[in-house]
């Protein structure tokens, strides 16, 4: 899949060695980070990566700037290219949750994609203000599942580590 601009024969949703290097520095400097917050007995939810636009959903949703050049890739990636970029950090995030007590991951894909793509838009509204943070109305739909998940924690005292 190539994007706009970008060289013949390139994957967008390759990493680059530069993004591998930053990946593995930030799962190796994490601990410092949630350990002393684990240690005080909060619980902490690590959110999975959302879908990455091309476009700019909120403006091209409006008819008045459909004509935008930047509106041409279209409201959808297929879900199968999301997942593929996003594994990296979803795995970094999953074995930070594994080594540290109190936490988990909560993933707001499946509330943001059907089973074979991901779309800008639900309902003709869009999820998404630019390309990669939401809309009030996409943090309106994430709502319930968060809601879910924040009710599902086990909220018993656990062991600190030492």
């Amino acid at each position: 899949r190539r994007g706009a601009g970008a060289p013949a024969g390139t994957d967008l949703f390759v990493r680059t060695p530069a993004e591998r290097a930053g990946l593995a520095r930030a799962i190796a400097d994490a601990p410092r980070w949630l350990d002393p917050i684990a240690d005080a007995g909060v619980h902490i939810v690590l959110e999975a990566p959302k879908p990455v636009f091309a476009l700019h959903p909120f403006a091209c949703a409006e008819t008045w700037h459909r004509w935008n050049p930047e509106c041409r890739g279209g409201f959808d990636i297929p879900r199968p290219d999301v997942e593929r970029y996003r594994a990296p950090t979803l795995q970094a995030l999953q074995g930070l949750a594994l080594a540290t007590p109190r936490s988990s991951v909560w993933d707001p894909l499946p509330a943001l994609c059907s089973a074979s793509t991901c779309s800008a838009l639900h309902q003709g509204r869009p999820l998404f203000f630019d390309g990669d943070h939401l809309s009030p109305y996409g943090n309106l739909v994430l709502l319930p599942g968060f809601a879910a998940a924040l009710a599902a924690i086990d909220h018993r005292p656990q062991p600190t580590r030492r």
